[in-house]
């Protein structure tokens, strides 16, 4: 008996291992990126940030008072025409919620998204979660083996091929057999658990199956709901590429991933250059001034390469986008994120692959204008068609921007052709613009005339607007927009000459050409404040979209009163109605709307009291775009000391969403003072703040006040002490050690690990 006992310890000794190895190269696999740094590749978890996702769901009630109507948020600049072109959601399409908190609920999942929306990340990072969570709780031996969770992420490609059985347990283990080496036991435990609720099966990228193996896919899916599977399923597809036939659930919850937000976008900002402050601060500036870059940097893909090429050459507030995209492709093709055959920045071959990939990119735009989706024929004729106008000799083009990820495989037509796109629509916008622009301006007036009513090509013109070669050419392209006698009623072309102003400005500045853009300035407000004082402002979502951009360029209304000094003026006129048009107007700005020279303008001709109303108003968006963090953190720390809890819960939350911009230890000793507030909620928002702060927070003043925390009688204080200085890295420790000892220290690293499992 003792034998047979030892050899059971034995066996589930073995298995345990054998188990362990799974999560650990399943980790593997997938905490990656295709990034590389130095020749390192950059971690999925390094950068990863909570994922957002927009849950398809009944819409509710609008509030009859029509306060939540009136808010705006970044989402509405982006209107469900525009929307569609880039294959993202609207606000009217369901509700935005957390993904790891719809996580706990998901039984049979689609998530969609656009190339570069992150839905292939989301899957890797859900998988690396639920490996890393099984993989503590097996090193703690907190569980036996078989309630274990156990994740398993495939290709959907992969799965679907012919050579495969018909069985999905056993197309599954066939499929996971080669990459994670499965020994007996482990296939063993693994067949056991994959029709339990213990099991996670994540399939990736729905869009890459074969036409010829859809068929077969479909069987193999079926049988989750046909033998009862009580495994949770989550599924990915491109949007434009998504048909609900062909995943045979009766019941599936539809997920698309939402667009970043300011806040989470400020958070990936800092995660990835977590090793170089001053260049993350940097960018973190650039993109709480540039309306237009942060507007661009909402797709997540398009952030990650911002961060890449920001660590080449310095972004700012007054970088174009184009100059970006420019920077950006240069950096693709020269493979300056690759592991390896990277090219010299001065390589004449890569200017001759963009010469030769800008007239291509313009002739399948003109020829499909509303799609990001091409046969692998038509670029191929694109490219020979863009030759011979330019009479270049043949090369690999297409395999070389394949190969450096400018176009991206986008699975299969009905006939088996492959198909492709760009990595984001918006290369292939810049590209168009790119070509036009090098025909100039006496050639494409006719043919951006009549495009100019087309939303398909609005992002194009506004590129062109910096692509254009001479201050001349520019200021034609807006005259040409914002001419009313060729515009309608609710001026379109108005709207979009505006969009136009940040890309336009640096090369009209450069001549000192900017009266024209005082002209569209003037003209698009006063349509604005019209409408808004007839109560009508919601029928010009366009110039919503616009408004931004001109807060961004800041242009003249009136000799001497620039856009966003008559927006305030307006704010505190007595007026009701301007006074409305005013709150309206701020928010769709949101915070952008406070400058510092505003900000002290306003403290002086207002109260404390007025004053924190007009920043709620201001701040109660988070998703535009922050003012510098001074600025910011003046108005929250004006909230913050209000005796009114209203505005200091108000301020907590802003601080909360915006993270590690305003994470500084004047903030943080504000929060804490919000002790006081014992029975309120901004206590506890306070010290959700607090922990969270981290090392950021790491000077003496604010360890003092931690310390003051955690030295005091309340219970509740000492545990949010407890977990923001277990947080803190060395620096912090040896501040905190001069001012408490290092014994207090340690208590509180290890109070701090054991209720929040900080360190």
């Amino acid at each position: 008996m003792g034998a047979t006992l030892a050899n059971l310890v034995k066996v589930r000794s073995r298995l345990a291992i054998d188990i362990r190895d799974y999560y650990e190269a399943l980790i593997s696999t997938l905490d990656v990126t295709p990034w590389y740094r130095e020749g390192q590749v950059i971690r999925a978890r390094d950068i990863a940030i909570p994922a957002q996702v927009l849950k398809r769901a009944p819409k509710p009630p609008r509030d009859a008072g029509g306060d939540a109507a009136q808010r705006f948020s970044a989402q509405h600049f982006l209107v469900p025409e525009i929307a569609r072109l880039y294959e993202e959601p609207t606000p009217a399409d369901g509700e935005i919620v957390e993904w790891e908190e719809e996580l706990r609920q998901v039984r049979r999942a689609v998530v969609k998204g656009a190339p570069g929306s992150g839905k292939s990340f989301l899957t890797q990072m859900t998988a690396v979660k639920l490996a890393c969570t099984a993989l503590a709780q097996l090193a703690a031996r907190a569980e036996p083996l078989h309630p274990l969770l156990l994740p398993i992420h495939v290709d959907l490609a992969q799965l679907a091929q012919a050579n495969l059985s018909l069985s999905l347990e056993e197309a599954l283990l066939a499929v996971l057999s080669a990459p994670y080496a499965l020994s007996p036991r482990l296939k063993d435990w693994m067949q056991e658990k994959l029709r339990s609720t213990e099991c996670w099966l994540i399939f990736d990228a729905l869009d890459q199956v074969e036409p010829g193996d859809r068929s077969r896919l479909r069987q193999l899916l079926q049988q989750l709901d046909t033998q009862r599977w009580q495994s949770h399923v989550i599924l990915t597809c491109r949007s434009a590429n998504y048909n609900s036939g062909d995943v045979p659930w009766p019941q599936i919850t539809e997920y698309e991933i939402a667009p970043h937000a300011f806040g989470p976008m400020q958070e990936f900002v800092t995660r990835w250059f977590a090793a170089d402050p001053t260049r993350e601060q940097t960018l973190q500036q650039a993109l709480s001034q540039n309306f237009a870059l942060s507007q661009a940097c909402r797709v997540p893909l398009v952030l990650t390469l911002t961060c890449l090429a920001h660590e080449e050459q310095e972004v700012t507030a007054t970088t174009r986008r184009g100059d970006i995209y420019g920077w950006v492709l240069r950096g693709l093709v020269r493979r300056a994120w690759k592991p390896e055959n990277r090219r010299n920045p001065f390589d004449p071959h890569i200017a001759k692959v963009l010469r030769d990939l800008t007239p291509t990119a313009k002739i399948l735009f003109t020829q499909q204008p509303t799609s990001n989706l091409f046969r692998q024929s038509d670029i191929q004729k694109a490219i020979d068609k863009a030759r011979q106008e330019k009479n270049s000799k043949p090369d690999e083009l297409f395999p070389e921007i394949l190969d450096c990820g400018i176009l991206i495989g986008a699975g299969f037509r009905p006939d088996g052709e492959p198909q492709f796109s760009f990595l984001h629509r918006s290369f292939l916008e810049y590209l168009t613009a790119r070509a036009l622009a090098e025909q100039g301006w006496d050639t494409i007036v006719t043919e951006i005339d009549k495009k100019a009513w087309d939303p398909a090509w609005q992002e194009v013109i506004i590129f062109l607007a910096g692509q254009l070669k001479t201050p001349r050419e520019v200021e034609n392209l807006l005259s040409l927009l914002a001419d009313k006698q060729r515009d309608d009623v609710f001026r379109h072309r108005l709207a979009l000459a505006a969009q136009c102003l940040p890309e336009a400005h640096p090369t009209l500045c450069h001549d000192d050409m900017t009266e024209i853009e005082d002209r569209i300035t003037t003209d698009a407000f006063t349509l604005w404040e019209k409408h808004c004082q007839l109560e009508k402002h919601r029928a010009l979502p366009h110039l919503i979209a616009a408004l931004p951009m001109l807060a961004q360029v800041n242009a003249q209304v009136q000799p001497g009163t620039s856009f966003l000094e008559r927006v305030w003026e307006l704010l505190i006129d007595e007026d009701q109605i301007k006074h409305r048009t005013a709150i309206l107007t701020i928010g769709a700005l949101g915070i952008m709307a406070v400058t510092s020279e505003i900000y002290m303008d306003l403290r002086t001709r207002l109260g404390d009291g007025d004053v924190c109303e007009i920043a709620t108003t201001a701040i109660e968006n988070p998703d535009s775009v922050a003012p510098t963090p001074r600025i910011l953190m003046a108005l929250c720390l004006t909230m913050l000391t209000h005796p009114d809890r209203g505005f200091r819960e108000a301020a907590t939350a802003t601080l909360r969403k915006l993270g590690g911009v305003v994470a500084t230890s004047e903030t943080l000793i504000a929060l804490c003072k919000m002790r006081m507030d014992k029975a309120g909620k901004s206590r506890e928002a306070a010290a959700e703040d607090i922990k969270k702060r981290g090392s950021v927070a790491a000077t003496p003043e604010s360890l003092i006040a931690l310390h003051t925390m955690w030295t005091g009688k309340d219970w509740y204080e000492h545990r949010v002490a407890a977990e923001a200085l277990g947080k803190l890295r060395a620096q912090g420790i040896r501040i905190f050690e001069r001012n408490a000892g290092s014994w207090e220290m340690k208590r509180a690293q290890e109070l701090s690990n054991k209720e929040y499992g900080g360190g």
